[in-house]
């Protein structure tokens, strides 16, 4: 910028572009219901449109397209199917808050429902933990350095499921993700007990290894904890402590060389 203030000529072809960008706005949210304003379409035309969206990845138009459905149509087994995909849509749109809230509104309204297991699925989905982004990567940060809020609420979704639906086809699927949340949060525990020893903070950080020991048993932490715990304990003169936590650490190794 020049610091000169724009001429009136100018001033006016910045205020239209700017209305037709917001004309253009708003027929974009309007034509869907456009499109599907007419009486004759039917519940399941909606629907099959809205599908054929979602396989074109056009997750927006299927979105729009599901709500209008759910307006129209609230009674219609097709809206049913459509509240289920909705949940998927947002998810791909990346807007996990709400398909959360589409999931949780399912399992609220319709508990009985023969596919309500997907809406507990896709609640543990939608909260499942993003990778580490590509700064995170170049400055090689450790992923467990960060709280695992959203691992812990995944977690916890995923095994809602389980209890309730064991049988359920997305039960596999949810069993291998827990694995993998299972050892984050581990981790997540084990780097804050480190944490704590590289500052002297010695039951801080035997509790934090105590942590892991009780709450994620089956993870590939445990033996590391193990091994924080006994430096703990010997730091603060509880021989026998560490040395009951140096049995175990070995009784660990043996059943896992």
């Amino acid at each position: 910028m020049n610091g000169k203030p724009l001429n009136i000529h100018s001033r006016l072809t910045l205020v239209l572009i700017a209305v037709i960008l917001t004309l253009s706005a708003c027929g974009g949210r309007n034509s869907v219901r456009d499109d599907v304003k007419d009486n004759q379409y039917t519940a399941e035309d909606v629907y099959d449109l809205a599908k054929e969206s979602m396989e074109r990845n056009n997750f927006n138009r299927a979105i729009q397209l599901f709500e209008v459905l759910e307006v129209r149509f609230p009674f219609s087994e097709f809206t049913r199917q459509g509240q289920l995909d909705l949940m998927y849509a947002y998810y791909r749109s990346r807007s996990p808050e709400s398909a959360i809230e589409a999931a949780n509104r399912f399992i609220r309204e319709h508990p009985r429902h023969e596919k309500v297991d997907y809406a507990y699925y896709m609640r543990g989905l939608a909260t499942f933990p993003d990778g580490l982004s590509s700064l995170e990567s170049l400055f090689r940060v450790n992923p467990y350095a960060r709280p695992q809020a959203k691992a812990r609420e995944s977690f916890d979704a995923f095994g809602a499921l389980l209890q309730r639906f064991p049988e359920s086809e997305w039960a596999e699927d949810a069993r291998q993700r827990m694995v993998y949340l299972r050892n984050a949060l581990a981790r997540y525990e084990l780097n804050v007990a480190n944490y704590y020893m590289e500052r002297g903070a010695y039951v801080a950080a035997a509790n934090r290894a105590k942590r892991v020991l009780e709450e994620f048993q089956e993870s590939d932490a445990v033996l590391d904890a193990l091994q924080v715990q006994i430096d703990a304990y010997d730091k603060l003169g509880l021989g026998e402590l560490a040395m009951d936590s140096k049995r175990v650490l070995e009784e660990n190794r043996q059943r896992n060389p």
